[in-house]
């Protein structure tokens, strides 16, 4: 016989709090190393994605991997702003997806 699901916590998802939140991060990072650049988009029912570019992907990985980082990730997600941190490669590219409304790209930044 199947056990029942239990339910250890519930919290509302606040997509737009998680936005704001992932632009301040992307923003921070890109003054520390201006190397890099990003692109934030909302990926519905999963978070709020921070997409690094750069020529250097261990770099990349190591600074999007980084332990603080981490931390600071988890926090945002046991507060209800899930976002997550991704390699998108060397350079930005325009994405397009078959369904428009899985995504919501903002504006994207580059480094000067």
């Amino acid at each position: 016989m199947a056990k029942p699901k239990t339910t250890i916590f519930e919290y509302e998802v606040d997509y737009e709090g998680a936005l704001k939140e992932a632009k301040k991060i992307a923003q921070a990072i890109v003054r520390t190393y201006p190397d890099l650049s990003y692109d934030t988009f909302i990926r519905w029912d999963e978070g709020v994605f921070i997409e690094f570019y750069g020529q250097n992907e261990e770099f990349v990985d190591r600074v999007i991997n980084s332990k603080s980082l981490r931390k600071r990730q988890l926090d945002l997600i046991l507060e209800g702003k899930p976002i997550y941190f991704i390699y998108g490669g060397p350079t930005e590219r325009n994405k397009q997806t078959n369904d428009s409304s899985a995504y919501k790209r903002t504006k994207k930044k580059k480094a000067r």
